[in-house]
């Protein structure tokens, strides 16, 4: 059986694309992926997240929504998270891909949750300033939150329930899961 051949892009040619288009897609070795749209939760805790980042952050450092690209220099990809922090001057790919940030937040959903864990994980691990890694499940009140160490190694912390808080030490910032989840519908 004949199979398709692949489709390559330069990025130059997905950058055009991804301005003319309605929905946002990723690029990874030549390829283009489309991005689904989320659910009403993942919305809420994307955009939740983005606010009570934004509000406590320390003077110099910023929250980003998930309309900002991440540039993923060392493997030429680029991808979108729901939420991102940077402090001090942002670095940008042509213009409008964000390339140092500290934080990364994605909220998992059933058909991406495997990559965000794995693959894409992966990669963004290569972005030299990159520290916090925060994974918001949208089934349970339930956060993982990966702090990279003087040593290189990734430490977990998960925190779950009305009680638990999310702490980003380096930043001063904490976030209790009630306020993350206080607006979100079905969420025990």
């Amino acid at each position: 059986m004949a199979t398709s051949p692949v489709v390559r892009f330069t990025k130059e040619q997905y950058f055009a694309l991804e301005r003319q288009a309605e929905t946002k897609s990723e690029f990874h070795d030549g390829q283009i992926f489309a991005m689904s749209g989320g659910s009403p939760n993942h919305a809420r805790l994307g955009g939740r997240m983005h606010i009570l980042l934004d509000t406590r952050l320390p003077e110099g450092c910023e929250a980003f929504n998930s309309e900002l690209r991440i540039a993923i220099e060392d493997l030429d990809k680029y991808t979108y998270a729901d939420c991102s922090v940077v402090c001090g001057t942002p670095r940008y790919i042509n213009g409008e891909n964000l390339a140092n940030p500290l934080v990364i937040v994605e909220v998992l959903s059933p058909s991406t949750e495997a990559y965000d864990r794995g693959k894409k994980f992966q990669a963004y691990q290569l972005i030299e300033s990159l520290r916090e890694y925060i994974l918001v499940s949208q089934d349970c009140r339930r956060v993982e939150h990966f702090s990279k160490q003087g040593d290189g190694t990734w430490n977990l912390r998960t925190s779950s329930g009305n009680d638990g808080r999310l702490v980003i030490e380096r930043l001063g910032v904490t976030i209790t899961l009630a306020e993350l989840y206080a607006k979100t519908q079905g969420i025990a």
